[in-house]
């Protein structure tokens, strides 16, 4: 019974380290994510940032520009 019990004891071992590699992995791929997040979210700052001057000049000219109906 004794080498029963090891034999349970070193499966148990087994699917603890196999949580704790999950749960490891879990949360390298959360910390990605959020990095990747991050980034994506500077990138459509930078975007909007640059594209707000431009949409004043643009509905501006096309107000100007704009064909009068004679």
């Amino acid at each position: 019974m004794a080498g029963g019990s090891r034999c349970l004891g070193g499966r148990a071992m087994t699917f603890h380290e196999y949580m704790s590699k999950a749960v490891q992995d879990d949360a390298q791929l959360a910390a990605e994510r959020k990095r990747l997040l991050l980034v994506a979210r500077r990138a459509h700052m930078a975007r909007r940032e640059r594209m707000s001057p431009t949409v004043p000049v643009r509905r501006l000219a096309r107000l100007l520009f704009r064909r009068v109906p004679a």
